[in-house]
């Protein structure tokens, strides 16, 4: 795994939990953590 893939995975897996279901981070998520 590359660190770059692991901040994505970890920036995705935050998003999850830290941000509940706000547009904003809907939008981040639908574009980078498909």
């Amino acid at each position: 795994m590359t660190p770059a893939y692991s901040l994505i995975v970890s920036f995705c897996s935050g998003m999850i939990y830290g941000c509940g279901l706000s547009i904003i981070c809907v939008i981040f998520y639908s574009l980078f953590c498909q």
